[in-house]
C-alpha cells in the first residue's frame, strides 16, 4: 500500500480546507516559515497561495526552487492569467484557482508527485513537463505552448475552437499556421522584448487566421518557460476579444456621430429662419445618424404641420398635417417624452401612412414640435440611436429658442429705440465712471432742449455742458446714486439752450451687476408749472389776506352807514353786509379746504366712518334744530382714505340740511362690503342742480359754467384722493342722493349691521 503523500501548504487557507484532501499536510503562512519547514525532506508536494505577506507569487516560487529544485510545486490562488503565466515562467508544476476547488487541487498534486515517483520529469520531456503542469486546462482561455522553434506543442479545446484547427492538426505545426504574416512578427517582437527586460510576462494584441480564413483579434498574454534558469518555450493565453473590438468600434462610431452633431450645432446657430433650422435638423439626421425616412412637424396651435421631410420622401407620401391628439407624434408633443416604438402595427395610438413602416422613433422638439424617423425594419433603433436622437433635437431646440429670443429681444429694441427717439422729455444715456456720468447716447429732445449734437458731447461727461455754475454738488451727488444704481427723483437746475431752466430729474439704472453701472437721465421741463404754481400761491394768499381785509372794512362801513340812512335805504345797507358776509365765509371755506388737504395729502387711513357720520349729524343738528335726519349705521366702518374725509361727510350731510328747507328730512346709510364702504345722503329738498353734477363730473367750466360753491368740490377730491366715486342720483319722491364709495380698511370678513339710528 503506498503512503499517503506528505503536502506542505503555504498561505492563509487554514488546515481544515486542505487537510479533507489531503492524508498528511502542514500549514505555514509566510515564505519564510516555509523554507525553514523544507530544510527537511519530508514532503512530496508544496502547495502554494500568492497571497503571502512576505512574497510576491513568482517570488515564492524562485525561492522555493532555489532552496528544493526538486520538489513538486503547486500555486493554488484567486489570480489573474498573467499571475497563471508568470508563476509557470517562474517554475510551478502546476497552477489551480481556487474557484476550480479542492477536488481539483487533490488531483493536481496526485499528477505531479506521482510524475515525480515514476520520474516524467527529466531531460528531453522538460517542456512537455511544463505544460503538463495543468495550465492548460486549469484556464478558460485559449492556451498555446511553444517550443524554443515556435512550434505548438500544446493546445486546448478552447484554442481548438477558436483557430477552427483540430487539436492534433494544431500540435506539431508551426505557430505561423494560426497567425497572420503581421502577427507573427508583432509576437516576435514581444517576446525578443520579454527575453531582454525584468518583465515575466507581456501583454499584446494578435490576430489569429482561422482554418476558414476568418481573421479574429485576440489579446494575448505570453510568459517565457524556464528550466533550469534556461528558456525552453513560451506560454501564452489567448483572449478572443471579438465583443471588445466591437463595443469599441461602436463606441468610436457613437463618439464621432456625437462630435459630428456638435458641429451640426454650429450651423444651426448660423441659421436664420425657423424653416432652416429643420431643413438643416432633417439632412443632419441623414447624413450623420444615418435615418433613411424621417420627419419634423411644427406646432401650430391645436395642429402638428409638416415643416420638413428628408430627400427619400415627398409631400404625396406622407400625411401632413395631425392634431396634436392624433397618434404617436402627438401624444409626443403632449407628453413631452421620447418614443421607440418596436413594432408600429402592435401599438395601438400608431397611425402609419404606409404599411411598410414597421418602427418609429419620435422624439419632442421642447415646444416647437416632433422629430420621427421610421424604418421599414421591426426594431430598427436601439437605445444609442434615440439618445443620439435627442442630442440632435437638443440641439435643434436651442437653436429655435434663441432664434425666438432674439426676436423678441429685436422686438423690445426696436419698441425701446421708437421710445427712445419719440419721446418729448430729455434723454441721455450714460455710462458711471467714478462722480462722472459719460454721455452715450442721448435723444433729439435732448438735443433740441439742451442745444448739443450726441456727436458732440457722446464720450463727455455730461455735467461740463447742462450743470450750472454753483450746482456742481448736488449733480456729483445725483452721479454718485445713479453709480450706485438707484432710482433717482428730483427737481434740479440745469443750463438749457433758453437758459437756465428747472426740470424733475429722475435716474433710472440700466445695469448694476458688472464694474461699469449705466443709467438713463430724463429731463421733465417743470419751468412754467413751477411759475405758475408760484403766481397761484401769491394770488391766493394776498387775495384771501386782502379780501378778508377788504369785506371786513366794507362791513364795518355798511354798520356805520346803516345809521344815517332812512328806513327806506336800509335794505341796500343789509344787501351789502350779506354778500359781504358770504364773500367772508367763502374765504373761509377756501382756506379749510387748503389745510385739510394739507393735513391729509394722500389716502392712508383708516378713518372710522361710523363717527364721522355721527360727527356730521351732530354739526348739522345745531345748527337746524328743526331738521329730521335718519341714521342706518353699522356697528363698524372703516374706510381707506385721508383725515379730509370726515370734513366731506359732514359737508354733505350739512348741505343736505341747508338747501331742503325749513323743516327737511335726511337719511343718512352707510353699508360695507369685503372692498367698500358707502355712504350716501338722501334729502327731500330741490336737489342738486344738473349743471353742477355735470361740472364735477367732468364737464367744461366757463365764466357762465361752474359750481356755485365750493363745499361739493371738497367732497369730490377728498373722495378721489382716497381711490375713490362721488355719485349724484334722484331721491323719490323728491331730492337727491349723494353716495360717496371709498375703498374699505377692514380686511375681508364678516361685518354687522346696526338698526336704524335717529337724531333731530
Amino acid at each position: 500500500m503506498t503512503r499517503p503523500a506528505r503536502v506542505l501548504s503555504v498561505g492563509p487557507s487554514s488546515r481544515e480546507v486542505v487537510a479533507e484532501v489531503f492524508g498528511s499536510v502542514d500549514c505555514v503562512r509566510t515564505l519564510a516559515a516555509c523554507l525553514s519547514a523544507l530544510e527537511g525532506d519530508g514532503y512530496d508536494c508544496v502547495v502554494v497561495d500568492s497571497s503571502l505577506p512576505d512574497a510576491t507569487g513568482p517570488e515564492v516560487v524562485e525561492a522555493i526552487r532555489e532552496t528544493r529544485p526538486g520538489v513538486p510545486l503547486v500555486v493554488w490562488t484567486d489570480g489573474t492569467d498573467v499571475l497563471a503565466g508568470e508563476v509557470i515562467a517562474a517554475g510551478a508544476d502546476g497552477y489551480v484557482p481556487k474557484s476550480a476547488g479542492v477536488g481539483t487541487l487533490a488531483e493536481r498534486v496526485a499528477g505531479v508527485t506521482e510524475r515525480v515517483a515514476t520520474g516524467l520529469d527529466s531531460g528531453a520531456d522538460d517542456l512537455d513537463d511544463a505544460y503538463a503542469s495543468g495550465i492548460v486546462e486549469a484556464i478558460g482561455d485559449a492556451i498555446c505552448v511553444l517550443d524554443r522553434e515556435e512550434v505548438i506543442r500544446r493546445v486546448n479545446d478552447t484554442l481548438a475552437s477558436l483557430s477552427g484547427y483540430p487539436r492534433e492538426e494544431l500540435v506539431g505545426a508551426h505557430v505561423s499556421t494560426m497567425l497572420t504574416a503581421e502577427s507573427l512578427e508583432r509576437g516576435r517582437s514581444e517576446i525578443a522584448t520579454l527575453r531582454a527586460g525584468e518583465q515575466s510576462a507581456v501583454t499584446y494584441e494578435q490576430t489569429i487566421e482561422t482554418r476558414s480564413g476568418e481573421r479574429i483579434p485576440c489579446e494575448v498574454t505570453a510568459a517565457l518557460l524556464r528550466e533550469g534558469g534556461a528558456v525552453i518555450g513560451i506560454a501564452a493565453v489567448i483572449r478572443d476579444v471579438r465583443d471588445r473590438v466591437e463595443i469599441e468600434r461602436e463606441l468610436w462610431a457613437r463618439r464621432r456621430k456625437t462630435t459630428a452633431l456638435h458641429e451640426v450645432a454650429s450651423t444651426l446657430e448660423d441659421c436664420g429662419s425657423e424653416a432652416e433650422v429643420f431643413e438643416t435638423a432633417v439632412a443632419a439626421a441623414e447624413e450623420v445618424l444615418n435615418f433613411d425616412v424621417c420627419a419634423i412637424d411644427r406646432v401650430e396651435g391645436d395642429r402638428l404641420v409638416k415643416a420638413a421631410l428628408s430627400s427619400k420622401l415627398t409631400d404625396a407620401d406622407i400625411r401632413q398635417e395631425f392634431s396634436i391628439d392624433e397618434g404617436i407624434v402627438g401624444k409626443t408633443y403632449r407628453n413631452g417624452r421620447t418614443y421607440r416604438i418596436g413594432d408600429v402595427a402592435a401599438d395601438p395610438d400608431a397611425e402609419p401612412v404606409e404599411e411598410k413602416f414597421r418602427s418609429v422613433l419620435s422624439v419632442p422638439i421642447g415646444e416647437w414640435g416632433v422629430f420621427q424617423t421610421v424604418s421599414t425594419e421591426p426594431d430598427a433603433f436601439d437605445r444609442s440611436d434615440r439618445e443620439l436622437a435627442e442630442l440632435l433635437v437638443a440641439h435643434v431646440a436651442d437653436a429655435l429658442d434663441r432664434m425666438a429670443f432674439e426676436s423678441r429681444l429685436r422686438e423690445e429694441r426696436d419698441r425701446f429705440a421708437a421710445l427712445f427717439e419719440n419721446v418729448p422729455d430729455a434723454v441721455a444715456s450714460v455710462r458711471h465712471e467714478g462722480d462722472e456720468a459719460i454721455v452715450e447716447r442721448v435723444n433729439p429732445a435732448f438735443e433740441r432742449v439742451f442745444g448739443y449734437d450726441e456727436s458732440t458731447i457722446a464720450g463727455e461727461p455730461l455735467d461740463r455742458f447742462v450743470v450750472p455754475d454753483g450746482d456742481d454738488e448736488e449733480a456729483e451727488a445725483v452721479n454718485r446714486a445713479g453709480a450706485d444704481g438707484a432710482v433717482v427723483e428730483r427737481e434740479v437746475r440745469r443750463r438749457t439752450a433758453a437758459g437756465i431752466r428747472e426740470f424733475r430729474l429722475e435716474i433710472v439704472p440700466i445695469e448694476t451687476d458688472r464694474e461699469t453701472s449705466r443709467s438713463f437721465g430724463v429731463y421733465t421741463d417743470i419751468t412754467e408749472r413751477k411759475r405758475r404754481r408760484q403766481r397761484l400761491e401769491v394770488l391766493n394768499r394776498v387775495l384771501r389776506h386782502d379780501l378778508r381785509n377788504g369785506l371786513n372794512v366794507i362791513d364795518g362801513s355798511a354798520v356805520t352807514l346803516a345809521e344815517s340812512v332812512d328806513d327806506d335805504d336800509r335794505e341796500y345797507v343789509e344787501t351789502i353786509r350779506e354778500r359781504a358776509g358770504d364773500l367772508l365765509e367763502l374765504a373761509e371755506t377756501t382756506r379749510d379746504i387748503e389745510r385739510s388737504f394739507d393735513r391729509a395729502p394722500a389716502a392712508a387711513g383708516p378713518v372710522d366712518v361710523v363717527a364721522a357720520v355721527r360727527e356730521g349729524i351732530d354739526r348739522a343738528t345745531a345748527t337746524a334744530p328743526g331738521a329730521r335726519i335718519e341714521a342706518s349705521l353699522p356697528d363698524r366702518a372703516e374706510a381707506r382714505a385721508g383725515g379730509v374725509l370726515s370734513t366731506a361727510i359732514a359737508h354733505v350731510i350739512e348741505n343736505a340740511v341747508e338747501h331742503a328747507g325749513e323743516a327737511p328730512t335726511v337719511e343718512v346709510r352707510v353699508e360695507t362690503t369685503d372692498e367698500t364702504v358707502t355712504i350716501s345722503v338722501a334729502d327731500d329738498g330741490p336737489g342738486v342742480p344738473e349743471v353742477e353734477r355735470e361740472i364735477l363730473a367732468g364737464g367744461e367750466i366757463t365764466q357762465l359754467r361752474h359750481a356755485s360753491g365750493l363745499g361739493l368740490w371738497l367732497v369730490k377730491w377728498a373722495v378721489g384722493q382716497s381711490g375713490g366715486e362721488l355719485s349724484f342720483s334722484e331721491n323719490d319722491p323728491r331730492g337727491t342722493v349723494v353716495t360717496l364709495e371709498v375703498p374699505a380698511a377692514d380686511p375681508p370678513g364678516e361685518r354687522a349691521t346696526g338698526g336704524p339710528d335717529r337724531a333731530g
